[in-house]
């Protein structure tokens, strides 16, 4: 029994590596696929401190640890942002799937960072904007109301032309939280 389910399990494991080879294979973000979630987390929050620095805020900070009320945070004098990071890549359906978003933690803002096969998008949510309207949320278990899930296609993110635009305005409507 133990060789036929190993045969059954591999050819399932080819069907869906066929898939995403298809749509991932040799193009610019590849590698995103075979790194952990974990990870694929750390990377957004260092990516987004080296974007914002590279924008040229001096005080920009990632808190290092999975355990915090926020990710990264940037000051500009006494206007602050406090970001709650999250990185997905775009599934078969041309979604995104931001995985769990907290109510409970004191940062300002959503930041999504969404990972096509070539390019990068993303989406600024302010806190109090989450769970209504536009960001409609769904838990990630049944029966839970600790974390969320956010889905996102990729008309529904933006381009990082408008990324400095984005977080100058927003950072002129922030007010710093503690």
């Amino acid at each position: 029994m133990k060789e036929k389910a190993h045969d059954i399990f591999q050819s399932l494991l080819e069907k869906k590596l066929s898939i995403h080879e298809q749509i991932w294979k040799g193009r610019p973000f590849e590698k995103i696929k075979y790194i952990a979630t974990t990870e694929k987390g750390d990377l957004g929050e260092d990516f987004l401190e080296r974007i914002l620095c590279h924008l040229g805020y001096p005080e920009v900070h990632t808190k290092k640890g999975r355990r915090g009320q926020y990710d990264v945070s940037i000051k500009r004098g006494k206007k602050s942002m406090f970001f709650e990071v999250k990185v997905a890549s775009q599934d078969t359906n041309g979604n995104f799937q931001f995985n769990g978003i907290r109510y409970d933690t004191n940062y300002s803002h959503l930041f999504c960072l969404g990972i096509t096969p070539s390019d990068l998008a993303y989406r600024i949510v302010q806190k109090g904007q989450i769970g209504s309207g536009n960001y409609k949320m769904v838990t990630m278990a049944k029966g839970s109301n600790a974390t969320f899930k956010l889905t996102r296609t990729l008309e529904q993110l933006k381009s990082f032309d408008a990324f400095d635009t984005d977080i100058k305005n927003f950072l002129e409507e922030s007010n710093s939280i503690n």
